[in-house]
């Protein structure tokens, strides 16, 4: 991977982590899209190294993308960056706790 970028790992069927950095910069280049998966998808965001609002965006696209697919896409894992913006721009209802703890992007 480059120094600025992002990639899509399987960790096992519908489950994956994202890793690397998502930002203006990594996304301006083109990149991974979000893998085409049925059912539920779950992704660790607990690897990524950076996160910018041009990051937040593009998690709240690929969570349109998966709906419009009538896939549902939940986020895990969300390092303490991510949650400090999702608190500065008051988008929490798109990003709230599992039961078991986990913080998830669902349905709104």
């Amino acid at each position: 991977m480059d120094t600025v970028g992002y990639c899509f790992e399987t960790l096992s069927g519908n489950n994956l982590r994202l890793v690397g950095e998502l930002s203006f910069a990594s996304l301006s280049g083109g990149g991974p899209t979000l893998p085409e998966l049925s059912g539920p998808v779950v992704v660790s965001l607990a690897d990524l190294d950076r996160i910018d609002s041009a990051g937040v965006a593009q998690l709240i696209e690929w969570r349109a993308e998966a709906q419009a697919r009538n896939a549902d896409l939940l986020y895990t894992s969300l390092p303490e960056q991510l949650r400090q913006m999702i608190s500065a721009f008051g988008i929490e209802a798109l990003f709230e706790s599992s039961a078991d703890g986990q913080t998830v992007a669902t349905d709104t």
